[in-house]
């Protein structure tokens, strides 16, 4: 059986015979919010033969969200939705989502450090607040890789891609 959720990719996977297989959207989710299987289907006892399953598109596909980076594996950035709060001592905090989202990166993202990610500690702001020093991916992913949690604005492409990550500064 095969469903597909919304217009999507097709990835192909080749499974052993008298195999099942399931897979499960990240932050895809059914009508009633709970993760969504795409496709379970099992393989006849023949011999070895490819099983089409559909995936659907990211909900973030063509946005910019905020999110509370979390970390960096098999090519994609994990996070969590974070949203700014005003008010307060510190003048407004995030407020970060309790679900773990994961996209995968544009092949050349633009990535700009506020503090954290490649800026060494030091702040690099414009006037406006927007992160000033550009970092390469693999600064990005080391930063990722060892313990740095940066919030950031991720502009994510029309194919769900992440095309920039924009560091924010958090006194």
């Amino acid at each position: 059986m095969n469903r597909t959720l919304r217009a999507g990719l097709a990835v192909t996977a080749t499974v052993a015979a008298g195999a099942a297989i399931l897979v499960v959207l990240t932050g895809g989710t059914s009508r009633h919010n709970v993760p969504a299987p795409v496709s379970v289907r099992t393989v006849p006892a023949a011999a070895e033969q490819p099983v089409v399953v559909s995936a659907h598109r990211s909900p973030y596909a063509g946005t910019t969200v905020t999110g509370y980076l979390t970390g960096y594996a098999d090519g994609a950035i994990r996070f969590r939705t974070a949203s700014w709060v005003g008010g307060g001592l510190d003048d407004g905090h995030f407020e970060v989502g309790k679900l773990t989202h994961s996209l995968p990166l544009a092949a050349t993202p633009t990535v700009r450090s506020a503090v954290s990610i490649c800026s060494g500690g030091q702040v690099t702001l414009d006037r406006n607040a927007n992160p000033t020093k550009a970092c390469t991916t693999a600064q990005l992913v080391k930063a990722l890789r060892s313990g740095i949690h940066p919030y950031a604005s991720l502009r994510v492409d029309g194919s769900g891609r992440i095309s920039a990550v924009l560091e924010r500064y958090v006194p």
